[in-house]
């Protein structure tokens, strides 16, 4: 199977997503919407977080601790590991029903070749399986693997390198199954680019509501 050490990064590839980890984070903090979302109180702000320094430095420093990131969290992840294309930040409710995130799509997630096009269609469904299984995970306090999702592309997802807002909402929470909707948009009260619903599996509950029967 290996681990994250079996995979080491070439130093230059380390440095190429530093410098989109700053373009992302210097265009993010641009954003006036994020700033009013990281401004409402019933929000919990995450990604980035203030840690202890760590080595070696993402590039993106702060006085007194380092920014953790997504893709240090997760380094192997597709999404949002060492490689991802993104840069994300995050916050979601209390209750842990909405989160919201302002995803920077990189210049390698568009659709087009030698030109700069439009999001591409699998760049935002991989931010959307992200963004549902988080959510998911983070209202049931448990992994939740995606079982189902469909994501519909509504208008174009432009320009890019630029900063999206992602917002996801539970919308039942029954027995082994969670089911989420989402969106993406520009921020700034525009239509939706794209809609999502999703289905994810609460991981454990099958077994545990076995156990529960066979007391009865």
């Amino acid at each position: 199977m290996g681990t994250v050490a079996d995979f080491p990064v070439p130093e230059a590839v380390r440095q190429y997503y530093a410098d989109l980890d700053a373009a992302g984070a210097a265009a993010v903090q641009a954003t006036p919407w994020w700033k009013s979302v990281r401004d409402q109180n019933e929000l919990i702000v995450g990604w980035p977080s203030l840690t202890r320094p760590r080595a070696p430095a993402t590039g993106i420093g702060i006085e007194g601790g380092a920014l953790q990131l997504h893709r240090e969290s997760a380094p192997l992840h597709f999404v949002m590991g060492r490689l991802s294309p993104f840069y994300i930040e995050r916050a979601w409710k209390q209750d842990r029903s909405h989160t919201v995130w302002a995803v920077y799509f990189g210049p390698h997630t568009s659709n087009g070749t030698t030109k700069m096009g439009v999001g591409q269609g699998g760049a935002i469904s991989a931010i959307f399986d992200l963004l549902t299984a988080q959510l998911a995970a983070l209202h049931v306090q448990r992994p939740c693997p995606t079982a189902e999702i469909t994501v519909r592309l509504r208008r174009p997802t432009a320009p890019i390198p630029g900063v999206f807002r992602a917002d996801a909402w539970v919308e039942r929470d029954e027995g082994d199954r969670v089911y989420i909707r989402a969106e993406l948009s520009d921020g700034r009260g525009g239509k939706p680019t794209a809609l999502c619903t999703a289905t994810l599996a609460r991981v454990g509950a099958a077994k545990k509501s076995r156990k529960a029967a066979a007391k009865l």
